[in-house]
């Protein structure tokens, strides 16, 4: 999740729901890739990760193509750690 919907989303958590359930501990695709794979911070683009982990959806300018590859992502990079036995 990118920096600018964080925002978006806990507004409306807090706005409809009177509470964010993640808390400010949300965890990021980013930050799992990283601990999946050992890589750095340069080297966790959206491209950069798609080309490991082969996603099926394609990031455009759409918002709604863009959150199912996001979620795909995390999916994809999530079973990636579960696969190096990684806990977090």
């Amino acid at each position: 999740m990118h920096q600018f919907d964080w925002g978006f989303v806990n507004y409306y958590f807090l706005q409809y729901f009177g509470d964010n359930p993640f808390g400010f501990t949300a965890l990021d695709i980013k930050a799992l890739f990283m601990g999946a794979t050992g890589c750095t911070w340069y080297e966790t683009k959206s491209s950069a990760i798609g080309k490991v982990v082969n996603p099926n959806q394609k990031g455009d300018h759409d918002a709604l193509h863009h959150a199912r590859y996001q979620a795909e992502l995390f999916r994809l990079v999530y079973e990636l750690r579960q696969k190096a036995n990684l806990t977090l």
